[in-house]
């Protein structure tokens, strides 16, 4: 099976039980989510989906295929009871040799990738991707927000990992935009501070 550099690490931080787990899973269609066990990870679970490949810029579907990856991720979260998630930057960040993505598991999934960027089954056909970060972070925030407005109860943690200083960035620009630190109204709380 061959994997994306994410992929890759967390794999062999798991143990062979995770790539054998991954086998049975068959495939994953983009924006769908499944879920394994962490293994030798010290997270109990494994959530894995498959990002759209954007190249240029994305399209709406391509937009909503990768908001239902980070929701039907949450939906997992819910459906397991886990209270806590750490997403890596889904169809943006740091890929196999020569820049191609491998769709495998971890952060995008087991599949195989054919045609106009839709999952096929079957696994270990490279393509590259490349959704543009802004565009991906601003998707993702929103996803996120919306989420949360529903189920902020339910959970305990969201993280969003980044790889690249551009996108610790972006995401720091424009976190405050959709989680604002201080609430509407005279006294925030960096008022109080």
């Amino acid at each position: 099976m061959a994997l994306s550099k994410v992929d890759g690490c967390i794999h062999r931080a798991a143990g062979p039980l995770l790539t054998d787990e991954c086998r049975t899973l068959q495939n994953c269609e983009t924006g769908k989510a499944k879920i394994t066990c962490g293994y030798r990870l010290p997270a109990k679970y494994v959530i894995h989906t498959v990002g759209p490949i954007a190249v240029g810029q994305p399209s709406a579907s391509q937009a909503a295929e990768l908001r239902s990856c980070y929701l039907s991720s949450l939906d997992l979260l819910l459906e397991h009871r886990l209270r806590s998630v750490a997403f890596p930057c889904i169809s943006t960040g740091v890929f196999g040799e020569s820049g191609k993505a491998t769709p495998g598991v971890g952060s995008e999934g087991p599949n195989h990738r054919g045609g106009r960027g839709r999952a096929r089954s079957g696994l270990n056909q490279t393509l590259s991707s490349g959704y543009p970060n802004e565009a991906a972070a601003e998707v993702v925030l929103a996803a996120l927000r919306e989420w949360l407005e529903k189920h902020k109860d339910k959970v305990d943690r969201l993280i969003i990992c980044v790889f690249l200083e551009k996108d610790e960035g972006i995401y720091r620009e424009r976190l405050p935009h959709y989680f604002p630190v201080d609430p509407p109204g005279p006294v925030g709380l960096r008022s109080q501070l």
